[in-house]
């Protein structure tokens, strides 16, 4: 760092400079005299050497010397605050960077650079106001921004709260960018999504997950496309974040596990709610458990559906998991396994649906030729009034069978 600014004072000091555009009348010679040159050279090799107590005191004795020039007194003030930042002394390094500025005594390049460099320091800063405003005054007079500077003008609009103004610069240093840097995709990405251009947010997640596939882009890469009605890419996106190993909570397991359900395919969402289940990454409750019987019920593979569901069946305090394990044990004619779940239950005060269990139930035992047992049922049955006509209709059928049978 010294070398260089050794050489750019030394260059100073020998050529002249002309004025910016405007002032073509006039031209201005910016020297350093042998005197501040040889206080700003040391002064620079022990900011280099990170000793800055040193380097302050030797820029205070510059200060006092009272034939500075003024362009000799910008650039000391230019060097406190290389000092200032270096210590991450951000607000005295700003108001010394003010300083060489309002002296309107450097060279038009140097004035830009100082310039730019405020804009930067009070970033850091977070005075974002102040920043966005440096930079604005900055692109007015500078000649072709490179897309650092458009991306730096971005981000203090968006520290500033101004979203929308952010968005031109944003675009612009991803267009211009010969190498994209992530950072610079990021904030267009976050900009796109923010405003629910889904379209261009899709480009620029198909651009991240080639260049740094990780988590976040496969997981935002699936919603986008969610978002544009593309669910099987949806899916697709979701499955190589997994086959990746990204998934690995609970909610994201299950939830790759329903969107295969959703798309037809229980199978997969069995064998991976199985597979996760051992791997102890799914919370053993009734909802989960759930899950992977509904899996393997859409699966058709009733025997592997009937564990998981009493389990969930048998942690969960409102019986409806009963009612649909009796439900799935009719369904395969087990009456005895059937009325032992409707009995577990109907012993819930929580269950809702009592009514529609106690006419299961009456069922089950009916086919198990419980018929007492069966009748209970379908008379407490009868109470409810949406089980009231179909009730009686068993009780009917009852009498019949007795009398037909001797009873």
């Amino acid at each position: 760092m010294a070398a260089l600014l050794a050489a750019a004072l030394l260059l100073t000091a020998v050529f002249p400079v002309q004025a910016a555009a405007g002032d073509e009348n006039k031209h201005r010679s910016f020297t350093v005299g042998q005197y501040a040159f040889s206080k700003l050279e040391k002064a620079h090799e022990l900011l280099s050497d990170e000793k800055f107590t040193e380097a302050r005191e030797v820029l205070n004795k510059m200060s006092e010397h009272r034939g500075l020039n003024e362009h000799e007194r910008a650039v000391m003030h230019q060097t406190y605050a290389y000092i200032e930042s270096s210590q991450q002394h951000y607000r005295a390094a700003a108001e010394r960077f003010e300083k060489a500025l309002a002296l309107d005594a450097l060279p038009e390049g140097a004035r830009l650079n100082t310039l730019y460099n405020l804009a930067q320091i009070y970033l850091a800063d977070e005075n974002f106001d102040e920043a966005a405003a440096k930079l604005e005054e900055w692109f007015t007079q500078a000649t072709n921004p490179g897309p650092e500077a458009y991306y730096l003008l971005a981000v203090a609009y968006i520290q500033a709260g101004r979203h929308d103004a952010a968005y031109t610069p944003a675009s612009t240093a991803v267009t211009q960018a010969k190498t994209l840097k992530q950072s610079w995709l990021q904030l267009l990405l976050a900009l796109e999504l923010e405003r629910k251009d889904y379209g261009k947010a899709l480009k620029l997640l198909e651009t991240a997950v080639q260049k740094w596939p990780n988590k976040a882009y496969w997981m935002q890469l699936s919603a986008v496309y969610a978002e544009l009605g593309r669910e099987q890419d949806s899916l697709a996106a979701m499955q190589v974040a997994y086959t990746q190993g990204y998934l690995t909570s609970d909610s994201e397991l299950r939830n790759l596990a329903r969107m295969y359900l959703y798309h037809d395919l229980p199978f997969q969402a069995a064998t991976l709610l199985e597979k996760a289940f051992d791997q102890g990454r799914i919370t053993p409750e009734p909802s989960a458990y759930e899950l992977l019987a509904d899996a393997w019920l859409n699966a058709r593979d009733y025997d592997k559906a009937l564990a998981p569901l009493r389990k969930a069946a048998s942690m969960s305090d409102d019986g409806k998991l009963y009612l649909k394990l009796a439900r799935l044990l009719i369904e395969r004619e087990d009456w005895k396994t059937a009325a032992e779940a409707l009995m577990q239950a109907l012993a819930k005060p929580q269950l809702k649906e009592r009514g529609k269990a106690l006419l299961l139930l009456g069922i089950a035992r009916y086919s198990n030729n419980d018929w007492q047992g069966s009748q209970q049922a379908f008379e407490k049955a009868s109470r409810f009034d949406a089980q009231r006509q179909e009730a009686r209709k068993w009780l009917e059928h009852l009498r019949r069978k007795q009398g037909q049978d001797g009873h």
